[in-house]
């Protein structure tokens, strides 16, 4: 059981799961820049990497020396009830570090309500 009511963990084999439809987050391929993109607290940001790492553009994160955590927010996308999703992603640090990946639902538009504040 999650953490929201009636919410389930299930583990599904990667056999199960095949594209069956487009890529549900704007700017994934990061060709409009940061659009759609913003970073947690207001002393670390964001960039537009050029560089081809994995299949194209890509964000980085940028630490200032007085700091060592932030939170990569996107502007979220829409699901389906029934449905089953997969998110994948690419990371590459600079050194050993954690990264930690954190979804959450809202009914309300919490980016729309927040974006100002990054």
């Amino acid at each position: 059981m999650g953490f929201d009511k009636n919410s389930q963990f299930v583990s599904v084999p990667v056999a199960q799961a095949k594209v069956s439809g487009p890529n549900l987050i704007k700017n994934s391929n990061m060709t409009s820049g940061i659009q759609g993109w913003a970073i947690w607290p207001s002393q670390v940001s964001i960039a537009n990497d050029r560089r081809i790492e994995v299949d194209g553009p890509s964000l980085r994160v940028q630490f200032p020396s007085t700091r060592t955590e932030a939170l990569l927010c996107h502007a979220g996308f829409g699901l389906s009830s029934n449905k089953l999703y997969r998110l994948s992603f690419s990371a590459k640090g600079t050194g050993k570090s954690k990264k930690q990946m954190l979804l959450f639902r809202s009914k309300k538009s919490w980016w729309k309500k927040n974006k100002k504040t990054f």
